[in-house]
C-alpha cells in the first residue's frame, strides 16, 4: 500500500555556531526575545526564559513572538533546508518552519539557545532500508516510474505525518 510521509528537521543553534546565517538568526531572535519578554518580567527580577515560564505560563508565547524577527532571513533560504541534504548532496525543501526558544537569559546572549523546525512537503515513501528512506515528491506524474531520492534518517529528522494512501480499485 502506498505511503506518504511528512518530515521535520530540527536544527539547534547556539552561540558556538560559525555559520553567518545562523548567527543572524540567533542575534535577531535574541533582540526580539529581550523586547517581548519585558511583558512577562516587568520588574526585571527574572533572568531566564525558564524562570519566566514558571512564573507566568503565558511566557510560552515567546516561542512564537521571538520568531517575528527571523521571517525575512527564512525567506532568503528559498524554501531549502540549509543543513539537510539527500545522499546526492541536494538540499531538501521545506514548506514552513517553526521556531523554538530552548533557553535564553536577559543578561547574557551566550545563553540564547534556539531550534528551527523545518517542515517538509509530503513525500511518497517507497522503501526504507536500515536508516535510509527512498522518497519521491507526491506530484510525480508517472504511474509506475518515480524520480526518487535517498535520505538518511538522523536524530534531528522525524516523521511527523504518516498516511497510507488507499487507491481505488477499478473493475
Amino acid at each position: 500500500m502506498p505511503v506518504q510521509v511528512q518530515l521535520s528537521y530540527r536544527k539547534q543553534i547556539d552561540h558556538s555556531t560559525e555559520d553567518p546565517f545562523e548567527k543572524n538568526i540567533l542575534r535577531y531572535s535574541y533582540q526580539e526575545f529581550l523586547l517581548k519578554s519585558q511583558v512577562y518580567n516587568p520588574d526585571g527580577l527574572l533572568r531566564t526564559f525558564s524562570q519566566m515560564k514558571l512564573k507566568d505560563g503565558r511566557a510560552n508565547s515567546l516561542h512564537y513572538k521571538s520568531s517575528f524577527a527571523i521571517g525575512g532571513f527564512m525567506q532568503l533560504l528559498q524554501n531549502k533546508i540549509p543543513t539537510l541534504q539527500d545522499n546526492a548532496g541536494k538540499a531538501l525543501s521545506f514548506e514552513t518552519f517553526r521556531f523554538e526558544l530552548l533557553e535564553s537569559d536577559i543578561t547574557d546572549e551566550q545563553h540564547h539557545h534556539i531550534a528551527i523546525h523545518y517542515i517538509s512537503p509530503m513525500y511518497n515513501l517507497h522503501h526504507s532500508l536500515n536508516q535510509f528512506m527512498i522518497l519521491s515528491p507526491t506530484n510525480n506524474s508517472g504511474e509506475n516510474k518515480h524520480e526518487t531520492f535517498t535520505l538518511e534518517m538522523t536524530s534531528a529528522l522525524s516523521v511527523i505525518h504518516y498516511e497510507e494512501i488507499h487507491q481505488a480499485v477499478s473493475c
